[in-house]
Parts: structure tokens; sequence; C-alpha cells
């Protein structure tokens, strides 16, 4: 790495603005040992070591800045579940292409935060079935009820071993903040207390009931959404869905949170423990089933309705997209289809910016299918909100057996969107679609927002490929963009530059002690491409190596656009 070039001579200076808002958190993906109960440790892949990973939080508007290390075995993402991110931010492969492999550092920027309650998971094969799962609570602006306790309740499924992509997984335990039944401490609480719980389901392929033993629970969001306070013994919970609960502290004792299958209420899965200060009473055993989880009231969506402003449902959607899930076979092996067709080899649902769209989904198999939309949030039809406060959601159970449930998206966030089972199997067997803006090229960079994998920003969007070989010395690897054919693009490696040097509209300039890496020319198919080779140096290793890309725009302002950067530390 001896040729150096300069890019600045061909810029203009820039200034740089900071947000006052901008709140940062580092995250690592690594192996580690995690203790289930007393005796039973499990090697897990985790965020920061710990199942679930850190509890990242925010207030509503802020910008998430977040610092992601891969020191897994394999490429991994992060993506935003609920967040309307753009896609570049989004974590996922499909629609992307930004791995983080094994030795490589991203950051992701999660701009004008929306309230509420979110998790973060990969979106790379089943990874997440091997406990890779955090969440995300961003504090509105305008409170909401005031509680004097705030628990999250996060629910896994657990079963030891790299997973194994089949129809139906085969658990040994389940999981509550990643414990079992036997590893929990009490949820401590003060008579008069008002409790809030936050339920959220990270399983890969679990839907569960939920319910607090003798304490109704009064919902006041879902999906991170706010609703009309509605009171319940008993919550569904789909895999991917979210319920931010408040109940009251009126009945002294030790008892029971509870969770089963949607469907068998009657056997308790797992459960953690909800004590009052001072109360001697043993805690209910493992298998104990509260008499509101077995029979308790169920919330439905039909019950439910936004509260705040909320666009309308439609009385003539602009489009209208039907939805069939079913299964079936490809080549022989189990496959979950949408409209009868298995991901990748779909065929988009279509839409363009600023319409209202509906979904009409109909499950014609005999299982309940979790269905989450990115980029999103859902309007459902036929709640109690009518056509003017419809429940919003971004995820929601499709009940099987010709069940249908029909929403609506108003087209606001350009790109190519993953619409799919969050059962993580059927996912990975087929049930995903694409939703592709047409029509448009928001960013004016010359991609359509159907192919765009940066539509709000018009800058090049580089990734790394490290072929299989985490970076090590000595070894090549792929460096690419994604920009306009025929435009010219030039990759430079070198040190961290802290803050980075801005320069107008090309963008911020994180590359100090440049060396160039090679030039590449972008191809008919929109990707410049260059294999470089880490040099067999020892003192390389352990380094943070930082790569940037200019490329040349026929007709952008200044005629050129840096990348984003990424950095890799060989090994």
């Amino acid at each position: 790495m001896k040729q150096t070039v300069c890019l600045v001579a061909v810029l203009l200076l820039g200034t740089q603005t900071v947000a006052q808002s901008t709140i940062d958190y580092t995250v690592t993906a690594e192996v580690a040992s995690w203790t289930l109960h007393t005796g039973r440790v499990v090697t897990a892949w985790t965020y920061d070591g710990t199942l679930p990973g850190p509890a990242l939080h925010a207030t509503e508007g802020d910008t998430l800045r977040v610092r992601f290390t891969n020191h897994l075995p394999e490429g991994t993402t992060i993506h935003w579940h609920g967040l309307p991110n753009t896609i570049v931010q989004d974590g996922v492969p499909e629609v992307c292409p930004i791995v983080v492999e094994p030795g490589q550092e991203h950051t992701y920027l999660l701009e004008s935060l929306p309230a509420g309650t979110y998790w973060f998971h990969p979106h790379v094969g089943v990874q997440i079935d091997q406990g890779l799962y955090g969440t995300l609570i961003v504090d509105p602006l305008v409170p909401d009820p005031v509680a004097q306790r705030d628990y999250s309740i996060v629910l896994d499924d657990w079963r030891d071993g790299a997973p194994i992509i089949v129809p139906a997984p085969s658990y040994t335990e389940y999981l509550i903040n990643g414990h079992t039944s036997q590893g929990q401490s009490a949820l401590m609480v003060t008579q008069g207390e008002t409790v809030r719980l936050r339920f959220f389901n990270a399983s890969a392929a679990t839907n569960y009931v939920v319910a607090v033993d003798q304490h109704p629970m009064t919902v006041i969001r879902t999906d991170g959404q706010r609703v009309v306070p509605i009171t319940k013994q008993a919550i569904q919970l789909g895999m991917g869905e979210r319920y931010d609960v408040l109940l009251t502290a009126n009945n002294p004792g030790v008892w029971s949170i509870a969770a089963s299958s949607i469907t068998n209420r009657n056997a308790t899965m797992v459960r953690a423990v909800l004590a009052y200060t001072g109360s001697s009473n043993p805690w209910p055993t493992a298998t104990y089933v509260p008499p509101f989880l077995a029979t308790g009231t169920l919330l439905s969506y039909s019950q439910m309705a936004a509260a705040g402003p909320v666009a309308p449902i439609s009385a003539a959607p602009d489009r209208v997209h039907a939805m069939q899930l079913s299964s079936g076979t490809v080549g022989g092996q189990p496959a979950f289809f949408i409209n009868g067709e298995a991901f990748p080899n779909v065929t988009p649902l279509d839409v363009a910016l600023g319409e209202n769209v509906r979904f009409n989904m109909v499950n014609m198999t005999m299982m309940v299918h979790p269905m989450h939309i990115h980029g999103h949030f859902l309007r459902l039809l036929g709640t109690a909100g009518g056509t003017t406060a419809p429940l919003v959601k971004d995820t929601v159970l499709v009940p099987g057996m010709m069940g249908q449930i029909d929403a609506e998206i108003v087209a606001d966030n350009p790109g190519n969107w993953v619409y799919h089972c969050h059962h993580i199997y059927h996912a990975a067997l087929g049930m995903m679609t694409l939703v592709r803006y047409v029509g448009s090229d928001s960013d004016g960079d010359g991609l359509g927002d159907d192919v765009d994998h940066d539509p709000l920003g018009d800058h090049p969007v580089l990734a790394l490929d490290s072929l299989g070989n985490g970076f090590a010395i000595g070894t090549s690897y792929d460096v690419s963009v994604q920009w306009p054919a025929g435009e010219h693009v030039a990759f430079v490696i070198g040190t961290l530059l802290n803050p980075p040097r801005p320069f107008g509209p090309a963008g911020d300039l994180y590359v100090g002690q440049r060396t160039l890496l090679g030039r590449a020319i972008a191809g008919a198919n929109g990707i410049a491409t260059l294999n470089a080779t880490i040099p067999n140096d020892p003192l390389l290793v352990g380094q943070r190596l930082v790569i940037q890309a200019m490329a040349t725009h026929a007709t952008l302002a200044g005629g050129r656009r840096l990348s984003r950067h990424e950095i890799l530390t060989p090994q």
C-alpha cells in the first residue's frame, strides 16, 4: 500500500453539522457461553455476549448511530424490526447487499426515530435462532401514562446446535429474558404501583399467548404504536410482535407471568415471576397454568383502535394486491408460498410513490402466519378504529384455514422492501415477497427506486465481500459499489479520519493517509467491482482499516460523490 491518492483537490470544501440528538452505541456480534439456568450452559450467537442482547434507548426524533462489529464465523446484518428506515439501513441482503463480514465493522444510522417499542435481529438465513436479538425503546415526546416500574419480557424458543432449515423445528426449551423458568429472577413491584410490561416475541418459530396471573393487562401500544387503552386478561403474541401493557399492583403475592402456545393454552411453556415487596409466598411452579392464561378473555385486533393521528383507510385504494399464503413443495422439498411463488422467484408487488396500497392476505394453510412488512406501517381494516383510527402495526397474525387480514400502507418510503412471514423457517423456505416502488428516482442519481440500494441518498453504496477468508492478511476480497453505468469509481483504503472531512454535496471523507486500491467502471448492471489483496504483513493484523469509494457523476451537483465508509480488521 504505497501509492496514495489525494481526493481533496477535486472537491469543494463544505461544512459538517452534527445533530444534537445523535445517540451512539457499539454492538458486537460474538459467540459466547450463556447460562439458561443453573447447570445449563449453552453456546449461543449473541449481541455483546448476552441473551437478550443490549437494550438500546433513545427519544422520539433522535438519530441512533450504532457501530456494529462482527466476530461471528460468518457474515451477518442487523435488521431494525418495525422502524421505517431507508433500505440501506434495513439490514436485508436481498435488497441491499451490505453484509457485515467476519472482521468487519459497519455503522448503522437510524434517523428521526419514531416513538415505540422495537427490537433488532439479523436478516441472514435463520441466524436469529441462535440467540441474536436485542431491544430498542424510543421514548415518546408526549409521554405515555406514568409507570413506576418498566420491565421488558422477551420470549424466545431455544434448541442447541446450529439451525437446520426445516418447516417445523423442534424446541427443547423456551426462554424469557434469556433464561428458562428455572433461571428467572423475580420482577419486583410494590403494592399500589403501576407496572409497565413490554412483551417481545423474538422466537424463530413459536407464537404465544401471554398472561399475568390475577392481573388484567391494559394494552397501550402494539408494535410501538399507541392504541386506545383496552384491558384484557390474555394476549396473543406472534413472532415479531410487541405489546406494551400496564397493570396495577393491587394483589399482593407472588404471581406467574406465563406463556403458552396459541394452539394449547392449557400448558405453560415458560414463565417469569412477578413478586410484591415483602411477600413470602412461594413461587409458582414452572408448569402452573394461571386461569387467565387458560381461559382468560383474549385480545383481538378487531377490538383495537389507534390513539392519535393516523392516515385513514382509503375508500378506494390506488392499488390492491392479493396475497395468498400457502404451502407445498419445490423440487420435492417443503416450501411456503405467497401467491404460489417461493422467494426469490417471486413477482414483486408494485407500488408507486404516494399511493395508498391495500394488501388482502388470505391464509390457505392450517397454521397461523405472522406477516411482517419492512419500511412501512400497516393500517388494518375491520378494527374498532374503523376507517379514521385503524389499528397500526408492522406484524400481523393471519389466522389459518382461510383466515384473512386486509391492511393498507401509504407508499411513502421508496425502494424495494421485503414482506414476509416472521416464522423464520417459513421465510427461509419461500414465504417472502417484495414491495417494489416503480416509476420514480427519488434521489435523482439515475438509479430507479426499484433497483437503488439507497433510493433516498445520492451516494454510491459500498459493499465488501471477504470471500470466506475473514479479511486474513495475504488474501483477496471484493469491494464494490452500486452506481450508474459508465461512471468511474476510485477505491481507497487508509486510517480512520475522525472527525471526517466534509466536502459539500460530495459527502464526508473518512479515510486518512489514503492508499489507492484501484479503479473500476460501473457496468451495465450498475455495479463497479474491484478485487483487492490485503498485503501479507503481520503488522496489519488487528489494525482498523477504512475503505471508501469516490465516484464521478455526469449530472449531480459537483460531479462527484463519496460512498459511505466500511471498516475491516485483518486477521
